[in-house]
């Protein structure tokens, strides 16, 4: 094994342990109160009132990245 090898692979080791770590401090972090229950009129007024901008542009959005997919699919052999 060459040493750049082994350098890249203790950085990595490195950078895997520290992620690791942090998720584990933000999981142990969590406060698990009683639940919290939300009416479904509350979030379809948040929806349709407060975020509807956000809300048409993301359905064009998702629209338009399945009407790519469909395309990409059949320009790359699917049946036609």
């Amino acid at each position: 094994m060459d040493t750049m090898g082994l350098i890249y692979k203790v950085i990595s080791g490195i950078i895997a342990i520290t992620f690791l770590g942090a998720y584990a401090i933000s999981v142990v972090g969590i406060n698990f109160g009683e639940p919290t229950y939300l009416a479904l009129p509350l979030i379809a007024n948040a929806i349709f009132k407060d975020f509807i901008l956000a809300f048409e542009v993301l359905s064009i959005l998702l629209l338009a990245s399945l009407i790519g997919a469909v395309y990409l699919a059949r320009k790359n052999g699917g049946s036609e």
